[in-house]
């Protein structure tokens, strides 16, 4: 028996509306999650910079 592609097609059924809708909102979560991910690293990295200025020196356990 052949393969058919009609069964696989991604958007079948869908109209040209649709489909754009489809393109569109798969982008639109690309992105957000992408910068989602990008301010995590950004905002860790400037945290982590940034963690020595706010903590306090605890003494060695060792000095206690």
């Amino acid at each position: 028996m052949r393969l058919s592609l009609d069964w696989m097609n991604l958007f079948g059924g869908l109209t040209a509306n649709q489909i754009t809708a489809v393109i569109v909102v798969a982008v639109i979560f690309t992105v957000a999650s992408g910068l989602t991910l990008l301010s995590l690293i950004v905002f860790g990295v400037r945290a982590g910079l940034m963690a020595p200025t706010y903590s306090t020196r605890l003494p060695a356990a060792s000095d206690v």
